[in-house]
């Protein structure tokens, strides 16, 4: 089939065949669907979602179920006029009776020849984002004084004081919608650290709520609070719902939804892309043994590019937190591969924590979290090469923190872990501490290890089964406790991080 569709004149062209739309929006409809990635029903486009885009492009109200009615009607009389009825009923699709709400999927066939043309009118200039609807800027100060009270908190880590922070209703009266929509951006991201998943949601609705009636909310934010969802997901079912995710995910890398602006939204769009390479190495990691080696390859050289697009991104932006994280990342990365036995070497994954550990350094960075040393402690206590590669010289010089030789390494990521108060951190920091400490023989820290081990693990039940997911064997589990076995699916675990919270980093 070839078709044409032609958005600025609402004109499409199917098989040599020329019409016009009757309804506005047709030929903008049908393009959101094939432009947009949305070919099935796991990245079905709903009805909100395409009024989203629709109210960019100058419509006033979103649309009825009448009026998708009788849009999906005159598309499919314009497919029938030009004999290709068929071919419509084959490639549109929508749960059963979802005609008028959708969500609508396009499932475009082999031999297909597309073509978009056009661009369709768009909104009017945003008016500049205000903090306060105060006339002087008193109150705008009084909130900015608010956001460096909780975005100081949350990069020290102290997750506690920065929700009290942000949840102090009084003093955040008087702001505007796009300042709310920011708070509630800021809320989300504290409670999914806490792993206080209502919570997280909660915000997330009520920011996705604020954006979708506020346009200049939507411009700054609508990013930020779509990737929000994602990330709560990953965070809660990391195991199960990778492979959704991705799917969900990958139409904002191919088309990112901040592209009707001049400017990409790095910090949004960086973070998108380090969730794809996050479900990219979960999928590596549960096909190893299953696949060929060329087709894990194959995708761990898309994380490896998901991760380096990042990457520039914030540098371009001077993220300097994110490239340290990046950097830890794709330290992560190789270090996975090294384990899987997938063309990689100790040595990269160390010169990628040193860089991330040097970044740390010239910033003076806030050490808001300790994946690196629960990432290099892993790698330490299961291999021997890394340990002969860190004791070298050459190495150590290159390496610039604490040695995961030494008590203090694991002590200080443990104590640490729990001053955060992230719980996934204390259960890693624990275990690395118990399996430091049995290979030492130093009883009275492998007790106390494993108490605080014990401890966030009945808190948190899941995070049982995500270890066990990940490969790793827990004390008490009548099998040798130990690292996360190379055999076995191990999910890297997530940077909980303020800017990128539990999504940006692992």
């Amino acid at each position: 089939m070839e078709l044409v569709l032609d958005r600025a004149a609402n004109q499409l062209v199917v098989n040599g065949r020329t019409m016009c739309g009757h309804r506005r929006w047709e030929a903008a409809v049908l393009a959101v669907l094939i432009e947009g990635g949305h070919a099935s029903a796991a990245t079905a486009a709903g009805s909100s979602q395409i009024d989203a885009l629709l109210s960019h492009w100058g419509q006033a109200a979103p649309l009825t179920r009448k009026q998708w009615a009788l849009i999906w009607q005159s598309l499919r009389s314009m497919f029938a006029a030009a004999g290709a009825e068929a071919a419509w009923s084959a490639r549109l699709h929508h749960p059963p009776r979802g005609a008028t709400v959708g969500p609508w999927w396009w499932a475009s066939r082999p031999g297909d020849r597309i073509e978009i043309v056009g661009s369709p009118p768009m909104a009017s200039a945003l008016p500049l984002p205000r903090l306060t609807g105060d006339a002087d800027a008193r109150g705008a100060a009084g909130i900015c004084e608010r956001f460096l009270v909780a975005q100081g908190l949350l990069s020290d880590g102290q997750l506690q004081a920065a929700s009290d922070a942000l949840t102090d209703d009084a003093a955040w009266a008087g702001v505007t919608p796009e300042t709310q929509a920011l708070r509630l951006l800021r809320l989300g991201e504290v409670a999914l650290l806490r792993r206080d998943f209502v919570r997280a949601w909660g915000a997330w609705r009520a920011a996705a709520d604020t954006t979708a009636t506020c346009d200049v909310a939507e411009a700054y934010l609508g990013g930020q609070v779509a990737l929000l969802e994602h990330r709560i997901a990953y965070a809660q079912h990391p195991v199960a719902d990778a492979a959704r995710i991705l799917a969900r995910v990958s139409p904002l890398i191919r088309r990112p939804a901040c592209a009707r602006h001049l400017e990409v939204d790095t910090l949004s769009r960086g973070l998108t892309l380090n969730v794809a390479a996050l479900c990219e190495r979960r999928w590596i990691e549960q096909h190893t043994g299953r696949e060929p080696s060329t087709t894990l390859m194959a995708h761990a050289g898309q994380a490896l590019a998901y991760w380096m697009a990042a990457l520039f991104g914030f540098l371009v932006s001077n993220q300097h937190e994110q490239v340290q994280n990046m950097c830890s990342n794709v330290g992560y990365l190789f270090q996975r591969q090294c384990e899987l036995d997938i063309d990689a070497s100790a040595e990269s994954a160390l010169r990628w924590y040193a860089l991330a550990q040097a970044w740390h350094n010239r910033f003076d960075l806030p050490e808001g979290n300790v994946w690196e040393y629960i990432f290099l402690g892993d790698f330490w206590l299961a291999r021997r090469d890394v340990r002969v590669l860190l004791d070298q010289p050459a190495s150590l010089g290159t390496w610039a923190g604490r040695h995961p030789g030494q008590a203090s390494f694991y002590e200080y990521a443990a104590r640490r872990a729990r001053e955060i108060g992230e719980p996934r951190q204390i259960a890693h920091t624990a275990l690395n501490l118990w399996r430091f400490s049995r290979e030492r023989g130093q009883l009275a820290a492998m007790r106390q290890a494993l108490a605080h081990l014990e401890r966030t693990l009945d808190a948190h039940p899941d995070l049982r089964v995500i270890l066990t997911a990940e490969g790793y064997s827990l004390p008490g589990s009548g099998r040798r406790a130990a690292g996360p076995r190379p055999a076995q699916p191990r999910l890297p675990p997530h940077h909980a991080h303020p800017a990128g919270d539990a999504g940006a980093v692992a």
